[in-house]
């Protein structure tokens, strides 16, 4: 099983692709709960995992918690793909003027144009790397573009 986690976005093809904002199921979008995901897949069951700019949509002392949910549910060798704004990356933005404050704060919190688009914490790709080799993942790839960094790990 390939499992996508989305707020909003496209679907991929050949994954369930969860979200709790969509109105109904559908072919493309099951409505479901993204951080916790004990109700619909056993643990193990994950060959892929893809959470693409979930995590800073809530709060930063919950995001252990719901990346250990994700973690457990994945095979051993399956692969975890997260991605999200790099703390970093945007602060070298900012003090290199490439951003203003305005772009920054789009980044940090989000355009904040629907009751959910708001963004609760930030993170480093360092420190969601350490977190990731610490529950005895291997990260295979990181990279950063556009303030974004995405990360893909391997549970061993």
């Amino acid at each position: 099983m390939k499992v996508n986690l989305l707020l909003e976005g496209q679907p991929e093809t050949g994954y369930l692709n969860l979200c709790p904002y969509t109105e109904s199921n559908t072919d493309t979008f099951q409505k479901g709960e993204v951080t916790k995901l004990d109700y619909l897949i056993d643990d193990g069951e994950v060959e892929e995992l893809k959470a693409i700019d979930i995590l800073e949509y809530y709060p930063g002392n919950m995001s252990e918690i719901i990346l250990t949910n994700w973690i457990k549910k994945l095979k051993h060798g399956g692969k975890l793909v997260l991605g999200t704004v790099d703390l970093v990356e945007v602060a070298k933005g900012v003090a290199n003027y490439e951003l203003d404050i305005d772009q920054a704060n789009l980044f940090f919190h989000g355009e904040q144009k629907r009751s959910w688009d708001f963004r609760l914490s930030s993170f480093t790709m360092n420190q969601i790397v350490h977190y990731l080799e610490s529950k005895d993942l291997k990260v295979i790839k990181k990279r950063v573009n556009n303030y974004r960094c995405i990360i893909e790990a391997i549970r061993l």
